[in-house]
């Protein structure tokens, strides 16, 4: 079965009227036929850590298999997926990125918010930030309340995601690793259920 027909077969709730099919064919919804033919799917829901070895001496383990197995987040197009990358405020980081999809869902703003209310049909698929939480299997970055889980203390977008320093990059590594262990265990779960 292709990835999205098990995504969107899950048993979730999110927009009533969305019913995609596995096929990008003329449908009788707009939505469906948008949806089709405007998301695509981007493996990028953490860095390569390896990307900020600068900041301190080159980690044999950064490019580790563990490191490198992420699962796929279903973005619009390119824009929200290469929007986080560029912005030195996010700088690819999940628990940043995360927080400006709660920001949009909250009406507060971002340094994403021009590009996630481009793309507001899309986050409207899951009413909420809690649906999207869950939908994603996303729930080892949020805490009961829904509130983001960051990885490096959390200043407000104010200072540059990236690592300032050794210590930084080793509590950021091992934040990211432990999401993403917790989280893949969280798929398996559910695949194999």
């Amino acid at each position: 079965m292709p990835r999205h027909q098990f995504v969107f077969d899950s048993n979730f709730n999110i927009a009533p009227v969305y019913s995609p099919t596995c096929n990008a064919k003329k449908s009788n919804t707009d939505l469906t036929l948008r949806i089709d033919t405007h998301f695509d799917y981007w493996a990028d829901i953490s860095p390569g850590l390896s990307i900020w070895d600068a900041k301190g001496s080159r980690d044999p383990d950064s490019s580790s298999k563990p490191l490198q197995a992420t699962h796929q987040l279903l973005w619009t197009k390119r824009l929200p997926n290469g929007a986080r990358g560029m912005l030195s405020k996010i700088s690819v980081r999940m628990d940043l990125t995360l927080e400006t999809i709660r920001r949009h869902y909250v009406g507060e703003v971002s340094p994403m918010t021009d590009v996630l209310e481009r793309y507001s049909d899309f986050f409207e698929l899951f009413v909420d930030f809690a649906q999207y939480v869950d939908f994603w299997l996303l729930n080892d970055l949020a805490d009961d309340q829904y509130q983001v889980r960051f990885f490096l203390p959390f200043d407000g977008f104010q200072r540059n995601a990236t690592p300032a320093n050794v210590n930084e990059y080793i509590q950021l590594k091992h934040a990211t690793v432990e999401f993403l262990s917790a989280r893949n265990a969280r798929i398996a779960e559910q695949v194999f259920a």
